[in-house]
């Protein structure tokens, strides 16, 4: 350009030719593309930081459609299924997990999708006990259009939950045992 700036053109030249075939001279038209080109780049950018920050979540986050397939997933969603995330996209989430969770996890996914509005829940996969939040993500029109998921393992948090309970009762019986001796101590020494 005049002011020294790069612009980035896509040229689109035709040969003209006369009536008997020859070529007479061409046409050439340019759209400068650089705009177009900017946003793809920021695009791109946009996506590494988002893959990023879904793969850098230590819990499982993955959006679904309204059958339960995965439309994209952070790597800890595919490792808890013991896949790759390639493996997972395109899967159905429900046939992870056992009839009966299944059945209750569809129920909830559409639920969001009916009412449009987030929901948590609590439930259990083989060994593991999860939180589920499931968040609509709407279109430009405001209706739902796929969920956002993101199961965090509370399975620790629950063992350690239940430990603690043991060890309060077992502390307060331990207590309970004390207070007894004492008084009967505290009895034998007033006699």
């Amino acid at each position: 350009t005049r002011d020294g700036s790069r612009r980035l053109v896509a040229w689109n030249t035709t040969a003209n030719r006369d009536a008997s075939g020859v070529i007479t001279g061409t046409t050439s038209i340019g759209s400068d593309i650089t705009d177009q080109y900017n946003s793809r780049l920021e695009l791109e950018q946009s996506q590494r930081t988002l893959r990023t920050l879904l793969d850098a979540n230590p819990e499982s986050l993955c959006l679904l459609d309204r059958s339960g397939t995965v439309l994209s997933a952070n790597r800890t969603c595919a490792q808890r299924f013991n896949k790759g995330v390639d493996q997972l996209l395109g899967s159905d989430i429900f046939s992870f997990a056992s009839a009966e969770t299944a059945q209750m996890r569809r129920a909830k996914v559409e639920e969001v999708f009916r009412t449009g509005l987030p929901l948590v829940f609590n439930d259990t996969r083989d060994l593991w006990q999860f939180e589920n939040h499931v968040n609509p993500v709407t279109g430009r029109d405001g209706s739902v259009e796929c969920v956002a998921v993101l199961s965090i393992d509370i399975t620790e948090k629950l063992r350690a939950e239940h430990d603690l309970k043991r060890a309060n009762e077992e502390l307060r019986q331990t207590n309970d045992e004390l207070e007894k001796r004492v008084a009967a101590r505290t009895e034998q020494l007033t006699e």
